[in-house]
This record gives C-alpha cells, structure tokens and sequence, in this order.
C-alpha cells in the first residue's frame, strides 16, 4: 500500500505583487530612523504623492525623537490629514497628541484654531482663542481674547466667561473700543458697580480725555 502523499499547504501570497516602487518605500519606511534616511523618506513620499505613508512616517518618526521635535512632526502630520485627506476627527487627535508635548503650544494652538473654525465647533474654538490670548503678548493676544469673547457672548451665552476675557484683553492692550464692549456686557448683567469700576481702569489706562459722556451715564 502506497504511503499517503503529505497535504498541501497553501502558501501565503500576496493578492498582488508588489511593485518595485512600493518595495522600495517599504523598505526606505523601514530604515527611517536617522535624520539623513528620515530626510530621504520623506522627499521621496512627498515626490510620489504618499500623502498616507507621509503620515505614517511622521507618526513613527515622532515615537524615536525628542517631544519638541515630536510636537512639530505631529503637527505636521495633521497639516497634511486636513488639507489633503480632510479628516478633521483624525487631524484634531494628531494636534492634541502634539499639545501635551510641545514646549511652546502657539503653533499648535494656532492649528487646532483653524481645525475649529472649519469644523465650526464654536466651543472648542472659544477655548482655544482663550489660551492663545494667554500665550500671546499685546495686541494680539488682545485680538484673540476679544474674539473669544464674542463667542462666550453671542454664541454660548457665557456672559461671565465673555466678562474675563474681555478683562484680559484690556489688561494686554488697553483699548476704549474694549473697554466699552467690557461695560456693555456688565450692564446687560446689572453689574453696575463693576461696570464703574471698569470705567475707572479706562481712566487709569488711557486718560479722561472724552470720557464726560461715560461718567455721566453712571451719574
């Protein structure tokens, strides 16, 4: 009796074969581990128009480098998630893993801004204008307080949160356009000791001068 031939075994093939270009990224994705070769990685991704392997590149490249380098590369990659795969749920867990390691979060503050504002998540929007006011010196951080506040005002109905960052705002840049709105929205609250005392810090900050009108409203 014949012994029974042994059973075949199924290979495990591929569906396809690779290419010689996929090959060879998959082999480059694997070597990216220095600068030079992350360097390299990433020119010939971007040149191919990888924008996924990019991604990922950047992902794995952010688990072998020190947090600030980390930060910019995650930031980055949801640069690329937004504008070239428009995908914001993924592009805003990429940036708030970059928030808790970047050593300055401005920029990627600034990234989750425009995320929010494309998203038109208003409250996410508002807390992030609010962080930015804190992080940002003058003027400009002035700007992003008061447009905090107009969101805390007329969208979320958060007259107290629009009242502090309104506060914040004239302490970074005294300005009477602020210092008016700031008034406007204590009165609508009926607090009118604290709308003089906020007329009183004008005074303080920027002079009398054109302010009879203003007192006497309180007379």
């Amino acid at each position: 009796m014949r012994p029974l031939a042994p059973p075949c075994v199924a290979l495990p093939f591929p569906r396809g074969p690779l290419s010689m270009e996929q090959t060879s990224f998959s082999r480059l994705s694997t070597r990216a581990t220095d600068d030079r070769s992350f360097l390299e990685t990433e020119a010939a991704l971007e040149k191919a128009g990888r924008v996924e392997d990019l991604i990922r590149l950047y992902e794995g490249r952010g688990k072998e480098v020190p947090a600030p380098d980390a930060a910019r590369l995650l930031t980055r990659a949801a640069d690329l998630v937004m504008e070239r795969l428009r995908n914001p749920a993924r592009a805003e867990e990429l940036l708030r893993r970059a928030l808790l390691m970047a050593p300055d979060p401005g920029p990627v503050l600034r990234g989750l801004k425009t995320l929010y504002e494309a998203k038109q998540d208003v409250a996410s929007l508002a807390e992030v204008l609010e962080r930015l006011g804190e992080l940002t010196p003058g003027a400009e951080g002035a700007a992003f307080y008061v447009k905090a506040a107009e969101l805390y005002e007329t969208k979320l109905f958060r007259r107290d949160r629009a009242v502090s960052c309104l506060q914040q705002a004239a302490r970074a840049a005294p300005e009477r356009t602020t210092f008016r709105r700031l008034r406007q929205v204590l009165v609508s609250e009926d607090r009118f000791q604290a709308a003089f005392e906020a007329l009183e810090s004008e005074r303080e900050a920027l002079g009398l001068e054109g302010m009879a009108d203003e007192y006497a409203a309180f007379a």
